[in-house]
C-alpha cells in the first residue's frame, strides 16, 4: 500500500470516528435537555442548556413571488471555484 492509499484509509477512519463522536454528542445533549437541569458543572467543563426561538425568512420564496427575470437572476449570481474531497467506504471490503 502506498502513502496516498494510507492517507485515503486514514481519512475514512477519521470520518467514521467523527460520525461516532457526533452520535455520542447528540445522545449526551438529548439526555441533558431531558433532565432539564442547567447549568451543570463537571470537573473540567460547564454545560448550559438554553431555549430560544429563531426566526427564519425564506427569501427564495419571497423573491420567486416577484417573478424576477433570468437577466436579474444572472446579474446577481456569483460563481466561485470549489475543491471538494469526498470519502466513502468501498463496497465488499472489510
Amino acid at each position: 500500500m502506498n502513502a496516498i492509499q494510507k492517507l485515503v484509509d486514514e481519512l475514512g477512519d477519521l470520518k467514521a470516528d467523527i460520525a461516532r463522536l457526533q452520535d455520542r454528542e447528540s445522545a449526551i445533549k438529548s439526555i441533558l435537555i431531558k433532565k432539564g437541569v442547567s447549568p451543570v458543572e463537571g470537573d473540567y467543563f460547564r454545560v448550559t442548556v438554553s431555549e430560544s426561538t429563531r426566526t427564519y425568512v425564506d427569501w427564495k420564496s419571497i423573491a420567486e413571488k416577484f417573478e424576477p427575470s433570468r437577466q436579474l437572476i444572472a446579474g446577481n449570481t456569483t460563481k466561485k471555484p470549489v475543491t471538494s474531497v469526498r470519502c466513502t467506504a468501498r463496497k465488499g471490503v472489510a
